[in-house]
Order: C-alpha cells, then sequence, then structure tokens
C-alpha cells in the first residue's frame, strides 16, 4: 500500500481535553503534531505562572490586611493602658491558642474530654 495516498475525512469539533490528550500522544516528527504539543506547553506554562502570580498577589494582599488590623489592635491596646509587655502576652498567647486549634487531641485533653483512660479502653476493645 502507497503511504502516500490521503484519505478524505470530515472535519469534527473536538474538545480542548481531547486535542491535548491527542496532541501529547501524537507522534513528534509530524510538524503539525509538533507545532500543537509546544502551544499545549506553552500555554500550560501560561497558566502555570499567572496562577503563582495570582497566588502571590493573595499572599501580599492577606499580609497587608494582617500589618493593618496588627496596627489598629496595637493602637487600641496603647489607649487602653497595655504596654509594650502586655501587647507581646497577648501575641503569645494567641499564637498558642492558634498552635492548639491544629492540636485538636491535646486541646480535648487539657479541657478533661480525653483522657489516657478513656484511649486505653477504646485500643483494648
Amino acid at each position: 500500500m502507497d503511504m502516500d495516498l490521503e484519505k478524505e475525512v470530515e472535519d469534527i469539533k473536538l474538545r480542548r481535553c481531547a486535542c491535548y490528550l491527542m496532541a501529547i500522544n501524537g507522534d513528534p516528527r509530524k510538524e503539525k503534531v509538533a507545532f500543537t504539543q509546544a502551544y499545549f506547553v506553552t500555554q500550560t506554562r501560561k497558566i502555570e505562572v499567572l496562577e503563582q502570580m495570582m497566588a502571590e498577589l493573595e499572599r501580599v494582599s492577606a499580609r497587608e490586611k494582617l500589618s493593618i488590623t496588627e496596627k489598629e489592635f496595637s493602637a487600641i491596646a496603647f489607649s487602653c493602658g497595655v504596654d509594650g509587655r502586655g501587647l507581646e502576652r497577648c501575641r503569645v498567647l494567641e499564637t498558642e491558642l492558634y498552635l492548639e486549634e491544629r492540636q485538636p487531641k491535646k486541646r480535648k485533653r487539657s479541657w478533661g474530654l480525653i483522657t489516657k483512660k478513656f484511649w486505653r479502653m477504646s485500643y483494648q476493645k
């Protein structure tokens, strides 16, 4: 069979995902397939960079909000007579509470909701 024969086929529409899968699994020695693969690689990288930039903007925005809140909190505390040492104690306690929230078993145990005896009984079953 001669390899130069071409068969006419009807045009079909494919979704982007289907095009991507066909291009990635295609033969890169063919010019159109290689071009399509390069296109998808380029577009994927653009999206990755855009997502990184958006995450960075969100982080900076959150940091700015935190900075404003910290300034407001300090101003209120100083107006109520709290000195720098008291303000530092408040921040340390806030950090400790935040870290305890990330360790629920420890917090429940400190509140007396979980005892070591309870845990031993549950494992003996």
